[in-house]
């Protein structure tokens, strides 16, 4: 079973969108994935998409008041009517999945795997959802995009990575005062590594590289330029509180001059934003969109909570005890 719940930075409203995109489990039984209005699981929720694979159903409801009210499944308010039994159901155990929903005027429009599949009328305003809260059969669930497309695109399409672990976009710039809060574990060689990086728009550039590196019990810290080649500025920890297999709690904090780090309630490092080459043109904060999750060669990152917080302080004073286990 895989649970993951990531915290809104921004309101939902018209012309957003959220992509959803995993592997099933190979014997999945079901996958839920639940549009909510607070952090609690008893909140209400705006939509639920529950799959179940035994009955090839994908189940659109929401939870309002303590009930789930006005369920749909199979072919009502859909575009399955003319699809084979076969083809009705996009879904298969074992295989790669995306959902993309789209918020519009007055329904959520859903899109299995590239393709148009339902629509859901709402059962309370999108502008109440707060949370995205994922469970079910899922050997991997590596994007949990919210994006805006309507006026206009942000952040811009992202470039593909290999061996990707997760990546997590927002429709809205980062700032100083901005906190991102990552939670997850780390599986494999006792001499591996993993990299959360934070990239420039549709370019694989990596305006911030975090590399938690085992074999050196080390983090480092560096940023690339224009070309994306290493800077001369990178920085090492000398503390690593990382352990295979046990969870660890991130706190990246952005203030005006640096990027502070935490781990587990403990800060870590400071990497200075001045070491970060830009344009004059160009501004840190509008390219500064969202992050990644790589993996190292036979690792294995799995992220399970994602939280954004506007903190009133902008040096961020005292951020550590956010991310405290």
């Amino acid at each position: 079973m895989y649970n993951f719940h990531e915290v809104l930075s921004d309101s939902v409203r018209v012309g957003h969108i959220f992509v959803i995109s995993g592997y099933s489990a190979r014997f999945a039984n079901s996958l839920k994935i639940l549009l909510a209005c607070g952090k609690a699981e008893n909140s209400n929720v705006a939509l639920s998409l529950e799959t179940k694979f035994a009955d090839r159903k994908i189940i659109r409801s929401a939870f309002v008041g303590g009930n789930f009210v006005n369920e749909e499944c199979d072919s009502e308010n859909s575009n399955l009517s003319n699809l084979s039994y076969e083809n009705s159901m996009p879904l298969r155990p074992g295989e790669q999945f995306t959902f993309c929903i789209l918020v519009g005027d007055d329904r959520f429009h859903i899109a299995v795997n590239d393709a148009s599949y339902c629509q859901y009328k709402y059962q309370t305003s999108p502008e109440q959802i707060r949370s995205i809260m994922i469970y079910g059969d899922m050997d991997a669930l590596v994007k949990v995009n919210h994006l805006k497309m309507f006026p206009f695109i942000y952040p811009n399409i992202q470039s593909d990575y290999e061996d990707l672990a997760f990546e997590s976009f927002i429709p809205k710039q980062y700032g100083p005062g901005h906190l991102t809060l990552i939670t997850g574990t780390v599986n494999g060689k006792s001499d591996g590594e993993f990299i959360i990086m934070f990239t420039q728009d549709e370019t694989k550039r990596q305006l911030i590289h975090f590399n938690v590196r085992f074999d050196e019990t080390a983090v480092v810290m560096n940023t690339m330029d224009a070309e994306e080649g290493w800077s001369d500025n990178e920085i090492r920890t000398m503390d690593f509180p990382f352990v295979i297999g046990e969870k660890f709690k991130l706190a990246f904090a952005f203030t005006e001059h640096e990027l502070k780090v935490a781990v587990n309630g403990s800060q870590l490092i400071q990497y200075p934003l001045h070491h970060i080459e830009m344009d004059d043109d160009e501004n840190l904060w509008a390219e500064l969109t969202g992050f990644r999750v790589k993996n190292g060669i036979d690792m294995l990152t799995k992220i399970t909570d994602v939280e954004h917080i506007k903190m009133n302080d902008q040096n961020c004073e005292d951020f550590e005890e956010y991310c405290a286990l």
